[in-house]
């Protein structure tokens, strides 16, 4: 009945949600004494079971989004090395075909980890010099760090090891990181291969991406192709389950030592 659905919209929930509970089971029970009497004796069990199971998918609804966690993942990189690529492919299925370069973007997207709902609040940054100082408005409350590099770009590895660990030394100390190698599919493309051999240089190797990883202790090393969408939910999902285990800013509930390779 309605004093007893109505009451229901107060257990649980925080104000706002009460509000919104409230107005939701107010709006169903109203279609229930809307119908004409007429048709009561008809239609009347069919109009309230439907009604009622309304009112039952909504706090189902209700409680699922509350249940779920809230974590912080930022991505961070060299310019250029695929970053916004990688986000675009996972949030909206779409690779971009044009470089557009980021100041900061910013998703959310609920993945399921063990049949727990995280939310996840993807946080998309500019890894370009000149960009430093604004970039370090976005650490606050990171749980997790992708940190990325391009197998086709060997500095972006590099880096890995100096820039951007002294800088999350610096403004992020003890985050959980997970580095992860982008644009893999150039080290199969031979038009790639050929314009890295004619200026000295080669595609980053599987093992020399790890090698990076355990010298600065990442929970994960992993590779994907946004251009492909190969293994880039699967970065996603080993992110947000490292994130289950830390705190903002990399205070950790549950240590976890070395790399996982998938």
């Amino acid at each position: 009945d309605y004093d007893r659905a109505s009451s229901l919209a107060g257990t649980g929930f925080s104000p706002g949600k009460l509000a919104k509970c409230s107005k939701s089971v107010q709006a169903i029970s109203r279609k229930i004494c809307r119908q004409p009497e007429k048709n009561l004796a008809t239609n009347s069990c069919t109009h309230v079971n439907r009604s009622v199971w309304e009112v039952r998918h909504f706090f189902a609804d209700q409680i699922e989004h509350e249940s779920a966690i809230q974590r912080k993942l930022l991505v961070l990189g060299d310019g250029a090395c695929g970053k916004t690529s990688l986000l675009s492919v996972f949030t909206k299925g779409y690779f971009p075909q044009v470089y557009e370069p980021t100041v900061f973007e910013n998703y959310v997207h609920d993945i399921w980890i063990d049949n727990q709902q995280i939310e996840l609040s993807l946080w998309d940054t500019a890894g370009q010099e000149e960009f430093d100082r604004l970039r370090t408005l976005s650490y606050p409350d990171t749980h997790v760090i992708m940190l990325c590099f391009a197998v086709d770009n060997r500095d972006s590895l590099d880096n890995i090891g100096s820039k951007w660990t002294n800088e999350l030394l610096e403004y992020c100390p003890g985050v959980k990181i997970v580095v992860v190698a982008l644009k893999c599919d150039l080290r199969e493309d031979i038009i790639a291969v050929r314009n890295m051999q004619r200026q000295g240089e080669r595609p980053v190797t599987y093992e020399e991406g790890l090698a990076v990883a355990r010298s600065i202790r990442a929970s994960r090393y992993l590779e994907c192709s946004a251009k492909h969408n190969r293994g880039v939910r699967e970065a996603f999902e080993q992110a947000a389950r490292v994130s289950i285990h830390a705190k903002a800013n990399g205070s950790t509930i549950d240590q976890i030592s070395g790399c996982v390779i998938l």
